[in-house]
């Protein structure tokens, strides 16, 4: 496929994404009320959360990064956990997959955490 082909139909259907979910079909009132029911609005963090952090993908090769992360939380009133994924790895990831997964249902059940 030629490049400008493919630009061109790569555009038609990131346009598309857009721009027809938005159209309704004709008669169907239940289809807007649904969408909007659907939605889940998270509460707002407050100063005190606990914010738990983990490595579900990548691992963390500058352990200073992490430094900076906390340091900042710290700094703009949060708690938070660590995980043992961020020390970990696993060829370029940060710890098994199962592992990651474990670890992000833990924090996902842990009541005191308040996002992850």
């Amino acid at each position: 496929m030629k490049r400008r082909k493919f630009i061109r139909n790569v555009a038609g259907i990131t346009a598309a994404t857009v721009v027809l979910p938005s159209f309704q079909i004709p008669g169907n009132s239940d289809n807007s009320e649904s969408l909007k029911k659907s939605k889940t609005i998270c509460k707002a963090l407050l100063k005190g959360d606990t914010i738990g952090i983990t490595g579900p993908a990548g691992a963390i090769y500058e352990p200073e990064t992490i430094d900076r992360i906390t340091n900042r939380l710290t700094e703009l009133g949060f708690k938070y956990k660590l995980g043992k994924t961020l020390y970990e790895r696993f060829g370029y990831l940060a710890g098994t997959d199962q592992m990651r997964a474990d670890e992000l249902m833990e924090f996902y059940k842990d009541q005191s955490v308040k996002v992850s």
